[in-house]
């Protein structure tokens, strides 16, 4: 649907040109996406338009400064990075248009495509090989220099305690119908303890990290399936190495989406993890200390899990945070992490031989 009429604040973005058209772009379920379409001296030109969800990010402005640092960054090195443009007037990289909303824009990339889920090994390679090379660019950069654009997203103290709140309060009268869950969740506590005396003794360094790894979020071109660059920057924070490897096990390996409720189509794929793994460590393995490379699998592990406790809290809940077309829902998402868990675990020593025999 053309929108061009309703974006008279698009002119405060430095691009040159004459707006033709603005229509929406993309299926995003947090921000609202754009795709505006400039004439440049004869030469079609597009751009994204997105406006900022503040009522998910709460601080648009904290956003925007983690992805210009790393923007700047990058500028001299050897890597696409979709570069937000700025406003004419402040200089920054935010428009807030008349009603308080903030919006953003990003060059558009031709022939490029973000799959929704992985389809094939040399996808899974691409994909982490992009997710790799972006940690590699930054891993000079100054992390205290950047902020949170969502507090305690990976903190795995605070999920559990979370937990363990919605249980007792058991506010919709829900727990009694999830035991196995809720026992499962419980045991595996000591996964929450680990990565905080990792970080804590500095055991793993604190990086920038990106924080939301899915495939969806590195583009690949259309025609050669070449990774081009990473997307959705929104998460750019301290983090650390096991988070952004951990969510690729997490979201690469399963066949399925997260809402598949036939648990035995639930596994992890040896093959995708082994293709993934290489993707990363190509870029990586010169980079990550031995203490980081020694829990990539442990990683795998971690994420798998807190995403599996946090449905299982929401569900407790009464489903405030993930949207749900029925009833059980995010329960049902729970026990499929939970099954993908124990996939990893079977697994295990397989995937750290695979890890230490590429050096």
């Amino acid at each position: 649907m053309m929108l061009t009429q309703t974006f008279s604040f698009i002119k405060l973005f430095d691009i040159s040109g004459n707006l033709k058209e603005v229509n929406t772009f993309g299926s995003g379920h947090i921000n609202d996406t754009y795709l505006a379409c400039y004439d440049q001296k004869g030469k079609e030109r597009k751009y994204i338009i997105q406006r900022i969800n503040h009522q998910v990010f709460k601080s648009p402005e904290k956003i925007m400064r983690n992805i210009g640092m790393v923007s700047e960054h990058v500028a001299h090195k050897d890597i696409l990075f979709l570069n937000p443009i700025k406003n004419r007037d402040t200089g920054d990289y935010l428009v807030i248009d008349e009603k308080g909303n903030y919006w953003r824009a990003f060059p558009y990339i031709d022939k490029s495509v973000a799959p929704e889920k992985v389809e094939n090994e040399e996808q899974a390679f691409q994909a982490a090989s992009a997710f790799g090379r972006f940690l590699r660019m930054i891993d000079d950069i100054d992390v205290s220099q950047f902020e949170e654009t969502i507090p305690d997203f990976h903190n795995a103290q605070s999920r559990f305690q979370k937990l363990t709140t919605a249980i007792e309060n058991d506010s919709f009268d829900r727990a009694k119908s999830c035991q196995p869950e809720i026992e499962f969740a419980l045991k595996y506590k000591p996964l929450t303890e680990k990565i905080t005396k990792l970080l804590v003794n500095g055991s793993i360094p604190v990086r920038v990290t990106h924080n939301d790894t899915k495939i969806s979020n590195a583009l690949l071109d259309s025609e050669t399936n070449k990774a081009i660059c990473v997307i959705d920057l929104d998460t750019i924070m301290p983090g650390t190495s096991l988070y952004d490897y951990g969510d690729m096990i997490r979201t690469f390996t399963s066949p399925c989406f997260e809402d598949e409720t036939d648990l035995n189509k639930v596994y992890m794929r040896f093959e995708i993890f082994k293709a993934l793994t290489a993707g990363f460590l190509s870029e990586l393995k010169d980079v990550l200390i031995e203490k980081e490379k020694e829990n990539l699998v442990y990683g795998g592990k971690l994420i798998t899990y807190l995403i599996g406790i946090k449905l299982l809290t929401d569900h407790l809940e009464g489903d405030n945070y993930h949207k749900i077309s029925y009833q059980g829902q995010n329960l049902d998402r729970a026990r499929n992490q939970f099954k993908l868990l124990r996939s990893i675990e079977e697994q295990e020593d397989a995937m750290q031989e695979f890890i230490k025999g590429l050096g």
